[in-house]
């Protein structure tokens, strides 16, 4: 039998859309027939039905998407909003619209196994769950590891008296980590690789794009003899005769120049000795690189005004002096972040060297897949890694 839920009523008469009119007491079995006849019982809404559930897919390390059909009924009420919820976790996800379509559910755990129900809400409440979804299992937790190396700074030039030689260039500042978390995957990342100083301080290198920001600062440029000072950088520039003191390199990325008395060198590279008054400093030593296929060490010497070079892994000069005599220093090499050399005292009017340019490396596990670049890096493979080689700028994607 149906209902009318409303007050009782009776005299009743009929309206034009076949609905009676209110009165008091009761229907008579006439009003009934034609209510019945004409179809129109008063309805009220009432929640949807369940969606129908669909694909979940891992996106990443900490998120999926689930797709649904709405259901065939929206209870007589539209459907304002569809709800994934996880198992384990309760962990949801929303999409704010009335059909069928795909949620994304973020705060997921790595590593770790999800299914999921949708439900559907109207104005009246929401619909029962969903069937569960198939399982998925978010990606593991990848670390990237860079090794971002600026230019190295210039050697000064030789001015003011052939007995005042300048200063050497310092090491590009070097900065090597790994990354756990705040890259994010699909996005496109800048990478600048900096250009040696000449006669000046070296260009910085970095990394940056959303939730990153990596800077190594370029190696300071070597006193200018009779005319300048060292300048400051990753790591500092080395003091002259005439201004003696090396300039301050920055914590954690390189060291001070040395002292111009009685020589002007480079400061070392990151995390090693300052230079001393007579030798240009060494570089650091990244044993995270060292089962990569990667060289055991990547970073810039000081340059040196004496005949001894800084050193760039496996004994190869960052930069270095020339011992002749009256003869322009030996240059930074390319790609190692070295400090220019020192001219050799007894040559006024030399101009100063240049520092060799940086590099930028960034390596991750290979069970991610292989990144999306500009700027043509070297691209190797080796121990299970992916590992990309910048030594000019250009951007990364990993995905």
């Amino acid at each position: 039998m149906r209902h009318y839920r409303g007050r009782l009523i009776g005299n009743v008469v009929a309206t034009a859309n076949g609905y009676p009119g209110l009165g008091s007491g009761v229907w008579n079995r006439n009003d009934q027939l034609v209510v019945t006849k004409a179809n129109t019982w008063p309805t009220f809404a009432t929640v949807p039905g369940a969606p129908t559930i669909g694909t979940a897919t891992t996106t990443g390390t900490n998120s999926a998407t689930v797709s649904f059909t709405a259901p065939v009924s929206n209870g007589g009420s539209p459907i304002t909003t569809y709800t994934a919820v996880s198992t384990p976790g309760s962990i949801v996800g929303t999409l704010s619209q009335s059909d069928s379509g795909t949620i994304t559910v973020n705060g997921l755990t790595a590593a770790t196994s999800y299914t999921f129900v949708v439900y559907a809400t109207n104005a009246v409440g929401n619909s029962l769950n969903s069937a569960a979804s198939n399982q998925i299992t978010t990606q593991p937790a990848f670390s990237i590891e860079y090794l971002v190396v600026a230019g190295g700074g210039g050697g000064g030039s030789s001015t003011g008296g052939p007995s005042r030689n300048p200063g050497a260039g310092g090491a590009g500042g070097v900065l090597n980590d790994s990354i756990i978390s705040g890259w994010v995957y699909g996005s496109s990342y800048t990478v600048t690789v900096g250009g040696g100083g000449g006669d000046a301080s070296g260009q910085n290198s970095s990394i940056s794009g959303p939730g990153i920001s990596i800077t190594a600062l370029g190696g300071g440029r070597g006193s200018q003899s009779g005319t300048a000072a060292a300048l400051t950088g990753g790591s500092g520039g080395g003091g002259s005769q005439t201004h003696t003191d090396g300039a301050a390199g920055t914590p954690g990325q390189g060291n001070a120049g040395g002292s111009g008395v009685p020589y002007g060198q480079g400061g070392g590279g990151g995390k090693a000795a300052a230079a001393s008054n007579t030798t240009g400093g060494a570089g650091g030593y990244f044993a995270s690189f060292t089962n990569a296929g990667l060289p055991a060490g990547y970073y810039g010497g000081g340059g040196n005004r004496g005949g001894t070079n800084g050193t760039y892994d496996a004994g190869q000069p960052g930069g270095g002096g020339n011992s002749g005599a009256c003869s322009t220093g030996q240059n930074g090499y390319a790609n190692t972040g070295g400090g220019g050399g020192s001219t050799h005292q007894g040559c006024d009017g030399t101009a100063g060297t240049t520092g060799g340019s940086g590099v930028v490396i960034i390596r991750y596990n290979d069970s991610r897949g292989a990144a999306t670049t500009t700027g043509t890096p070297t691209y190797t493979t080796p121990s299970g890694y992916r590992v990309y080689t910048f030594t000019g700028s250009g951007t990364i994607n990993i995905p």
